[in-house]
């Protein structure tokens, strides 16, 4: 049986026609919404921090409300469930992103992964609220990250980890391929029956919480959270191959870049046409050569891109003191900002991602500068080899 992937447009957060719409999406998709009634569904949705929707950073809570709503009409038994990264107030986060409201306007039950207890699968804790449910439906924000280029299907299970252990797993996997290959054994634990991405703002850029914000106009669905990946990178213009979480998976056996597959819906034309920008950490293709590779593992530091404390932006929440795994981040004697210690900075990101005020830049590093003239010397003299790739 070939794998559908559905596209459908939908253009605001408007909730009449988000529940038809992501009705439509479901049902095009191939899962069957009668095989809910009187089931446990648990909805998934990125809630990262206490974000308001307007910041574009978490699931939009209408999104979530409708997608709530069409499986309550089913006969579902609906749950929404998160874990927001552990530096956040956990009541702040359901309260500030809306997600709480969108529980009581759908009749779902909030729940809250820390409070669930975990169960083990191999080296993994998994929230037992995942194990607990008939279906898990994953509801994704389409946006980039700097540690995994995209956060779509398969970043988002992160979240089936609670609070502070995702600070100790960041700490342990922190170069791109350690952590994506820890995602993606998440992800596949998890195994989500149905991933209905949320497209229709989406983020570019900086990711996933200092990005630029895209009016996409998309949903997204599968059955299949790595061929949708996949489908939604080539979509904005991205390779697959040089998405880590699929590289990872193609590594395991569980996704082939050349998977045949059925897309369905609306056209995606006018989405090909917008210039969709790569986080700072996936600037150029150069890193692909075999001779970068090698230098990955020898001169990791200086292959990365290195967060940097803007001044100016700056309003000393202490939220990036708090959310660096290695304690790399401290306020000297004297000083009255942060500073980042580069010896100790292991390029996690986490700083990147839960700072609310967009005040942590990502600074090239040499090679990357490097990378950036040699791919300029190569683009005049013709294709290069990074791009017959």
């Amino acid at each position: 049986m070939v794998d559908i992937v559905s596209f459908v447009r939908n253009s605001d957060y408007d909730l009449p026609g988000l529940i038809e719409s992501l009705r439509r999406s479901v049902k095009l998709c191939g899962f069957n919404l009668a095989d809910v009634a009187g089931k446990k569904v648990l909805l998934k949705p990125n809630l990262l921090g206490a974000y308001p929707p307007e910041r574009g950073i978490t699931t939009n809570p209408d999104f979530v409300c409708a997608a709530a709503i069409v499986f309550r009409e089913a006969g579902a038994i609906v749950s929404i469930g998160d874990s927001p990264n552990g530096i956040f107030d956990i009541d702040t986060c359901w309260e500030r992103s809306g997600l709480r409201e969108a529980c009581k306007k759908s009749g779902a039950r909030e729940i809250h992964f820390e409070s669930c207890g975990s169960t083990k699968v191999g080296t993994l804790n998994i929230s037992k609220a995942i194990f607990d449910a008939d279906f898990v439906i994953n509801l994704p924000k389409f946006k980039t990250h700097s540690l995994t280029m995209m956060t779509l299907a398969v970043k988002n299970l992160f979240g089936c980890v609670c609070g502070v252990q995702k600070a100790r797993l960041h700490k342990k996997h922190f170069r791109h391929g350690e952590f994506a290959n820890l995602i993606v054994r998440i992800a596949n634990a998890v195994k989500p029956a149905l991933t209905i991405i949320d497209g229709i703002t989406a983020m570019d850029e900086n990711g996933p919480s200092s990005g630029r914000l895209l009016n996409l106009s998309l949903i997204a669905a599968s059955t299949n959270m790595h061929l949708l990946d996949e489908r939604c990178s080539r979509l904005v213009g991205i390779d697959p191959l040089e998405v880590p979480t699929l590289q990872e998976a193609f590594k395991l056996g569980l996704w082939k870049p050349d998977s045949s597959c059925e897309i369905v819906g609306d056209d995606m034309e006018e989405i090909r046409r917008i210039e969709f920008r790569r986080p700072a950490t996936f600037k150029r293709k150069i890193f692909r050569f075999r001779f970068f590779k090698l230098l990955e593992h020898l001169i990791w530091s200086n292959l990365s891109s290195q967060p940097e404390i803007s001044d100016e932006k700056c309003k000393i929440c202490m939220f990036c003191v708090r959310a660096c795994p290695v304690e790399a981040i401290k306020i000297p004697s004297g000083a009255k900002k942060p500073d980042i210690d580069e010896k100790e900075c292991i390029q996690c990101m986490c700083c990147h991602e839960v700072c609310p005020h967009a005040a942590i830049d990502l600074k090239e590093s040499l090679l990357i500068r490097l990378g950036r003239w040699y791919h300029g010397l190569t683009k005049g003299a013709g294709k290069s080899k990074c791009d017959e790739n």
